[in-house]
């Protein structure tokens, strides 16, 4: 009986969790994963040791694609 639980994308670093973690853990990471898998990070300014980037998440709500813009310094 095979009991590997399914990868979610086509990605190598999922993949390579899939085989280190328990499953409980892959679980959880999976979560966090495909939360992350939406958005996009661009950076914006880099002033001294400080960066700022806009992080873009595009979100299902209904039948309806919303895009989320956050700024993180």
């Amino acid at each position: 009986m095979d009991t590997t639980i399914p990868c979610g994308s086509t990605s190598s670093i999922e993949k390579q969790f899939q085989g280190e973690y328990t499953h409980s853990k892959f679980k959880e990471l999976q979560v966090e994963f495909r939360s992350k898998m939406n958005c996009v990070a661009s950076l914006n300014i880099v002033e001294g040791c400080l960066a700022t980037y806009h992080v873009l998440e595009d979100v299902v709500v209904g039948d309806q694609t919303k895009e989320n813009v956050f700024k993180v310094v």
